[in-house]
């Protein structure tokens, strides 16, 4: 017998807030970098790796920081993780 669980998350408004932020920016990064891979691709029939990608958008996000004049924080995967 198969056993589903459902989970309901009961959200503050600022916990809400947050998470749709966090659900654009993934949305809006993984549509730049599709963007940037079929472009490439139709112009110069480059075939990008997620790694070549992921290298391309932190480029694009730091130079739009430096043109916003924001501070950016390097933090390592180990803090994202724990």
């Amino acid at each position: 017998m198969i056993i589903n669980y459902k989970y309901k998350l009961k959200l503050t408004k600022e916990q809400s807030t947050r998470i749709d932020s966090w659900i654009n920016t993934s949305r809006f990064i993984y549509n730049l970098a599709l963007e940037t891979k079929i472009a490439a691709y139709n112009q110069r029939k480059v075939n990008y790796s997620g790694f070549d990608l992921s290298l391309s958008i932190v480029a694009v996000v730091v130079r739009l920081a430096q043109c916003l004049d924001l501070k950016l924080t390097k933090i390592s995967t180990k803090q994202i993780i724990n």
